[in-house]
C-alpha cells in the first residue's frame, strides 16, 4: 500500500522512503515498551512544502500522532559486526495511535547512511517525463 502513496498524493519534490527492520537492536525498542514486530519503521525524506499533503490523511483520518525521536547509534555492546558512530539526531516522528511512544531509536548508521528497501516517488510531471523517456528507449 505504501508503494502507491506517492501516486495518490500530489507532491512537488521527489520523496525517498527507506524501510528499516530492527534485528539485533530490537531489544532496545522492547526496553521502551514497543514490540518492533508490530510496526514498520519508515524513514521518509521529503520537502517541508510537501509534508502536509504527504501526511494529511494519516493525521486527520487515522489520528496519527506527531512527536520527535532521538536517533542514537547502536551501543557497541550489542555486537553488530558492521556499525559506525554518529552524533545523536532528533527527527520528526509520526506514529499510529495504537503504538506506544518511544524516546530513542537505535541505528547502526546515521539516518543519511541507512541502507534498506527504498521507494522513490516522483512528482506527477517528473514521473510522466521519466515514463516517456523509458518508452522511447524501448
Amino acid at each position: 500500500l505504501y508503494q502507491m502513496h506517492g501516486d495518490l498524493v500530489e507532491h512537488g519534490q521527489p520523496v525517498i522512503s527507506i524501510f528499516h527492520r530492527p534485528r539485533a537492536e530490537a531489544p532496545l525498542l522492547e526496553d521502551q515498551g514497543l514490540d518492533p514486530r508490530l510496526a514498520s519503521f519508515l524513514f521518509v525524506d521529503l520537502a517541508s512544502s510537501d509534508l502536509g499533503a504527504w501526511l494529511q490523511h494519516l493525521v486527520t483520518r487515522e489520528d496519527w500522532l506527531r512527536s520527535t525521536v532521538e536517533v542514537h547509534p547502536v551501543p557497541f555492546s550489542v555486537g553488530l559486526p558492521n556499525q559506525r558512530r554518529f552524533e545523536t539526531e532528533r527527527v520528526l516522528l509520526f506514529r499510529h495511535p495504537d503504538l506506544p511512544a518511544i524516546e530513542r531509536y537505535h541505528l547502526p548508521f546515521s539516518v543519511a547512511s541507512l541502507a534498506g528497501k527504498c521507494y522513490v516517488s516522483l512528482p506527477a510531471r517528473q514521473a510522466a517525463e521519466h515514463a516517456r523517456q523509458q518508452a522511447e528507449v524501448l
